[in-house]
Parts: structure tokens; C-alpha cells; sequence
């Protein structure tokens, strides 16, 4: 008979999983995700039988926790630059909240242990967002970039802002402002004379 399983500890062994991730890599053994997580080894396998389950179940829940935390607080009645705003501040703030969670995603994003199935159902959810920034950048530089590039421009800026953000908690609501700046000027500012012709044409070739 299959035992019964816990809602509470497959939680409880995902944040653990999160946790080592962050501190160990992806190389970090299962006995200390379990030890962390406060079960038996064998239990961890009953709720994921292997690692790479392990590892694409991680990637969905925090990639659900964060697209849940951004969408709420989008105020889908105000203008464009409100909303992304609002985005950002979330954003950014739950990934000063969940240090662990967000290294651990960053790692697993970039591991070919996670599957193309799993990619895509990651990004369910966000289609609001991207539709967001694809309205905002329609007449800035990037308007002919695809869209999972803006994403990974502002990622990266996103990162560096929650980075700087956890270190200077005094400053937070200033560095996030200043992220949200840099953001926003990138997607909206207007390019310099000439840049436009060589943007129309750049846009034709393959990335």
C-alpha cells in the first residue's frame, strides 16, 4: 500500500532543497536536503523518487510563489509605468525575502537537469507580464527584441538590485528605485539619432 503523503513535508523538503541548493550547488546530497527538511532519506524519495525530480518540482514551486507574489500586486486599472512598478517592487522584494529561494532558481534555470516541459510550464503565468513590457518597450530601443531577451535584461538588472538591496537594508526602497529607473529608461528611452535605421536593420537578422 502506498503511504500517504504530506502536503506540509513535500513543502518542507522543497525549502529544504532551496536552502542546501543555495548554500552547496546542485551538487548538494539528498541526505542533507533530507536532514535540513527533518525526514528520513527514504522519505524524500517517496515524495520525489530521484534528483532531477527533485530538482524541476523546486524550479515550478518557486517559480509559482513569485509569479503569484508579482501578479498580485499589479494594479491592472492604473498606467503602464504604475503597473510595471508595482511588478518590480514585488518582485524585488520577495527575492530579498527568499534569498535562498532566489539562488536556488537562478542555478536551476541554468541546469540542462531541468526539462523543457518543465521551461514551459514555468512560464504559465507570466504571459500578463510579458504583454506588460511588450506594450511599454513598443517604441523604446528593444521593440524588436524578442521577448525573452528584455526578460533576461531585466533579470539581470533585477538581480543586481535585490543583491544590493540585501546588503544595504536602509537603502532598500532607494536601490529598488533606482533598478526600477534603470529598467524602465531601458525599455522606453528613445534611441539616438541614426540608432534606429541600424536597430530596424539588426532586427532582420537571427539572434
Amino acid at each position: 500500500m502506498a503511504r500517504q503523503k504530506d502536503e506540509e513535508k513535500r513543502i518542507a523538503i522543497l525549502t529544504a532543497a532551496a536552502r542546501v541548493i543555495a548554500e552547496e550547488g546542485l551538487g548538494a546530497p539528498t541526505a542533507k536536503i533530507a536532514r535540513t527538511a527533518k525526514v528520513a532519506d527514504g522519505t524524500l524519495f517517496v515524495y520525489f523518487p530521484n534528483k532531477d525530480i527533485l530538482f524541476n518540482e523546486l524550479y515550478l514551486h518557486v517559480k509559482r510563489e513569485l509569479t503569484s507574489r508579482v501578479s498580485a500586486a499589479v494594479p491592472r486599472e492604473a498606467d503602464l509605468r504604475t503597473q510595471l512598478k508595482a511588478s518590480w517592487k514585488a518582485w524585488t522584494a520577495w527575492g530579498v525575502q527568499h534569498p535562498a529561494e532566489r539562488r536556488a532558481l537562478a542555478q536551476l534555470a541554468v541546469s540542462d537537469r531541468i526539462t523543457p516541459e518543465t521551461r514551459a510550464t514555468g512560464l504559465k503565468g507570466v504571459e500578463e507580464m510579458f504583454a506588460l513590457i511588450g506594450m511599454i518597450s513598443a517604441q523604446g530601443p528593444m521593440r524588436q527584441a524578442p521577448a525573452m531577451f528584455v526578460g533576461a535584461v531585466m533579470e539581470a538588472v533585477a538581480t543586481t538590485t535585490m543583491d544590493h538591496m540585501a546588503r544595504e537594508p536602509g537603502a532598500a526602497s532607494t536601490i529598488c528605485e533606482w533598478g526600477f529607473e534603470a529598467v524602465w529608461g531601458a525599455l522606453t528611452a528613445k534611441p539616438a539619432p541614426g540608432d534606429e535605421a541600424r536597430g530596424a536593420s539588426r532586427g532582420k537578422r537571427k539572434l
